[in-house]
């Protein structure tokens, strides 16, 4: 497999064009193929599968199989448990923003191009035209009991592998209608400045990673699945029963 390239990368052809996330590599024959995504200018979501000797990197991927990430659930009911038996739920952002005392602006990105006075409300902020859902965990065990406002009456999980965690989820979702499942690492702040006008694919990936400053403190991480716009549920909660397989990649913590 390319040496160059992995899930999750931010790529774009050496001829120009979209930036895009590399969804998966393959080898078909003598030659590697990697499939990308982008959004066009009316949403939709297209593909284009390239050598990697076509394309450039943008960002790499930050998550790597070593990253230590938290998470302190309730020590009620046996959820520890549940979660290593593999049965995970995640949440929407919608289901986020109406919780009392949560961010009234989760899922919601904005910005400031440089050189000018006004704020920009970022793409996709309707929740019914790119559902995503997400489980959130954090990089240190202060950070992973700060989600439920700093309590100690949790038991604390740590994932053993997050490349794994992922790649798994994905398994368990083949022919559903997701568009990308990832890792994606949350930035601090809501007046952040970019350079230029953002693309729509930019766009999303700003709503999805920036909460404001004052949750710093949880140095989170979200495993994160957008579906494809006809996707549709009544639910703000996706709970999956997926089983030893993604239970075995959960172990108990200790608090430190």
């Amino acid at each position: 497999m390319s040496n160059s390239f992995v899930e999750g990368d931010i790529v774009e052809s050496k001829d120009g064009g979209p930036k895009m996330h590399v969804l998966d590599i393959k080898r078909v024959g003598s030659k590697e193929l990697i499939s990308c995504c982008w959004f066009d200018e009316s949403l939709s979501r297209q593909i284009h599968i390239a050598s990697p000797e076509t394309l450039v990197l943008v960002r790499k991927s930050a998550i790597t199989p070593t990253q230590k990430l938290f998470r302190a659930v309730t020590k009620q009911d046996d959820v520890a448990k549940s979660y290593l038996q593999g049965n995970l739920w995640f949440r929407s952002h919608k289901w986020f923003r109406e919780l009392e005392g949560e961010d009234n602006l989760e899922g919601v990105g904005t910005h400031r191009v440089r050189g000018t006075s006004g704020m920009n409300r970022d793409a996709f902020d309707e929740y019914h035209e790119q559902p995503a859902f997400f489980m959130s965990f954090s990089e240190s065990v202060k950070g992973a009991r700060s989600f439920d406002r700093g309590s100690d009456s949790h038991t604390l999980l740590e994932v053993q592998n997050p490349i794994k965690l992922r790649d798994e989820v994905i398994k368990k979702l083949l022919n559903k209608d997701f568009v990308m499942i990832n890792w994606v690492k949350m930035e601090y702040g809501k007046t952040i400045e970019v350079d230029h006008e953002l693309t729509p694919i930019e766009a999303s990936e700003r709503k999805y990673r920036q909460k404001p400053e004052e949750y710093r403190i949880e140095r989170e991480w979200r495993l994160q699945i957008l579906f494809r716009q006809s996707f549709r549920t009544i639910n703000d909660t996706l709970k999956f029963r997926w089983g030893q397989d993604i239970g075995n990649l959960f172990k108990l913590a200790k608090s430190k």
